[in-house]
Formats: structure tokens, C-alpha cells, sequence
């Protein structure tokens, strides 16, 4: 369950805003000739159904309709005693509790569409068969066609908005990482950084540990106080109003290597993404690579990678880079927000 802030900053992210982001998605579908779009809500996949509408489930699920015009509708299965809570965190037209979420959408898309034909679907092959299966029996006579790509084109670029949360969610992460005293352990570590940024105000905060960069630079989450080696690396997955960061530093016996992740930041703001890691961080050979982008239910996902150094990212989209070096005194993970140049 999540312990952070689910509370809606209508400066930070206007009403406005999530119109015009809903209208992008109404457009793509009346060019691909869809009825409706159906996006599905949950404790892990909150992202799509959060950036159209603000929405971001403390728990349980639910599901998004989006019709050709208008506000969308959200379908969940909490208690009606939270829908006055949803109401005020949500920009919506409405809000329906129900245990049945996939007849009662059924219900609503056919008493508000004159034969549907095609209803598009986010990740269609991930819709819980619970919702999935009454949800294709009572629209029969309509096809479910995954809109995953419909969506994750309209999801990008980035607007203002969005940039504009990003910044202030990498800045939340700069100063929770300033803040901490070197330390050998995990615990005070984590504490400390939880604690910062949820006083500030985000939703989630999962933190995971290489503990041991000489051994082992793959990361776990600690479930109890373990020690550092002479080498460890942290990684920092933060929410602020819906939308995800991932920010990856690397820690000695000093402390935080506070000149090796500004030297990655300062590269990664001058050149394009693939050309800029490998001579990123003086001294240290580059071993791997990832960018991760949001576009779709998952807050964060591969796009990219040192086996698919081509792969087209979305111009103007937030990418989360979490690299890997060979640096003149060990191993070092590195990792920052990026946007991605426009074409």
C-alpha cells in the first residue's frame, strides 16, 4: 500500500493539462477508428490512467473509459467510502465503485455508444481475465484491439507540465542525496532518503542496493541492515504527482561520488543519449546501458539499451538512463532523467 502524499496541485498540474492530454488520445482514436479506450489502473501499474487523469490508486484497481468526447469515467473496485477522496485527487467526470468492473463497463460503454465496434485497450494481453472475459462477452459484438501503441504515441512528448514535475522531482532527489551522511550500512541510508522525500511530498519511494560493487553490481532490495563493501551503488525510483524519476548514484567510504554522477548529468544535458555515455564520466569505459520511458500502464520501462542502441526514443520524452562504467577505482552506477531531443 502506498504511505505517500495522494493529494492533487492544481498549479503543478492544471485541469488544463489533463484535458489537453485526454483530447490527444480522443484525436488518436478517431483517426484509428475506436469507440472508446479502456486503461487499466493498479497499485504497480498506475501510470497511464494517472497521467490522463491525476488518478494514482493507493491500492486495489480500477479501469479508465475514455469516450470520443468529454471527461473519461473511472471504474474501481474500492469501497464507495473513497469516492468522494478519488473526486477531489482526479480530474473526471466521474467516478463508478463496483466488484464487477468488467459487465459494469460493458453496461456503461453500450448505454452510451450506439454499436461500438472497436474498443481499444491498453495492453490488451495484460487485462485481468476477471475484467477481460465479461468485459468481451457482453460487447460481442465489438472488437478489443490493443491500443498500446495508439496510446504510447500520444502519450509523447512531454508537456510543460510534465517537464516541469520532473525538474522539481530530480531536485527533491538531489537534495535528499546532499542531505545524507556517509555510511557503511543500508539502513540509515534508506531511512534517510525515505524520510526526506516524503516530507516533500512523494507518493512512492523504492530505493534498492548494489551493496558490493567489487562483488556483485546487480540490485536488491534490502530487507534488513546489510553492509557496504569499499563500493556501493543506491537507486533512487521516486513518484511526484503521477510521474516517475529514476535517479542512480554510486557511494565509497567518503559518501556519495557526487563529481562522477555531475559529470554524467552535464554530458547527458549536451549530446544525444548513445554518443554521450561512453565518454561521460572521464577515465571510466562504459560496460552497459539502459533508458527507461514511460508509455504505458508501467511507470517505468526498458526502451533502449546497449543491445539496442537504435532503438527509437519518443522526441521530447522523459528517459530515465541508468548506466554502468569501469572507472579508475571500481565499478560505478550512475543514472539521471533526460529529455530526449526533438527530432
Amino acid at each position: 500500500m502506498r504511505r505517500g502524499l495522494l493529494a492533487w496541485s492544481r498549479d503543478e498540474v492544471p485541469p488544463a493539462v489533463l484535458d489537453a492530454r485526454v483530447a490527444r488520445c480522443q484525436a488518436a482514436m478517431a483517426n484509428a477508428g475506436m469507440d472508446a479506450l479502456i486503461l487499466y489502473t493498479s497499485f504497480p501499474r498506475p501510470a497511464a490512467v494517472s497521467f490522463l487523469t491525476h488518478f494514482v490508486p493507493y491500492w486495489n484497481q480500477g479501469v479508465l473509459v475514455v469516450l470520443p468526447d468529454g471527461r473519461p469515467t473511472l471504474f474501481v473496485s474500492l469501497s464507495k467510502r473513497v469516492g468522494g477522496w478519488i473526486e477531489e485527487t482526479a480530474h473526471i467526470e466521474e467516478v463508478i465503485c463496483t466488484p464487477r468492473l468488467g459487465a459494469t463497463i460493458a453496461g456503461f460503454v453500450n448505454e452510451r455508444l450506439e454499436a461500438p465496434k472497436t474498443i481499444g485497450v491498453l495492453e490488451l494481453s495484460r487485462l485481468p481475465g476477471g475484467i477481460a472475459s465479461p468485459l468481451a462477452d457482453e460487447l460481442a459484438r465489438a472488437e478489443l484491439a490493443d491500443a498500446s501503441a495508439l496510446f504510447a504515441a500520444a502519450r509523447h512528448p512531454a508537456d510543460e507540465a510534465e517537464l516541469a514535475l520532473t525538474a522539481h522531482a530530480e531536485a527533491m532527489a538531489r537534495d535528499a542525496f546532499a542531505g545524507i551522511e556517509a555510511t557503511n550500512r543500508s539502513a540509515p541510508l534508506v531511512s534517510a532518503l525515505d524520510g526526506a522525500l516524503r516530507s516533500r511530498g512523494a507518493e512512492e519511494v523504492l530505493i534498492a542496493i548494489a551493496p558490493d560493487l567489487d562483488r556483485d553490481a546487480r540490485f536488491i532490495r534490502p530487507e534488513a541492515d546489510i553492509a557496504f563493501g569499499e563500493r556501493a551503488a543506491v537507486q533512487l525510483s521516486l513518484a511526484y504527482k503521477g510521474h516517475w524519476i529514476r535517479v542512480t548514484h554510486t557511494l565509497d567510504r567518503d559518501g556519495i561520488d557526487s563529481k562522477s554522477h555531475a559529470a554524467l548529468r552535464r554530458s547527458l544535458d549536451r549530446a544525444t543519449l548513445a554518443e554521450s555515455l561512453k565518454d561521460a564520466v572521464p577515465g571510466a569505459r562504459l560496460r552497459s546501458w539502459s533508458a527507461e520511458v514511460n508509455r504505458g500502464s508501467n511507470p517505468l520501462s526498458v526502451a533502449a539499451d546497449e543491445r539496442n542502441p537504435d532503438a527509437a526514443l519518443p522526441g521530447g520524452s522523459v528517459v530515465s538512463v541508468t548506466a554502468s562504467y569501469d572507472g579508475p577505482n571500481g565499478a560505478l552506477l550512475l543514472g539521471a532523467p533526460v529529455i530526449v531531443p526533438s527530432p
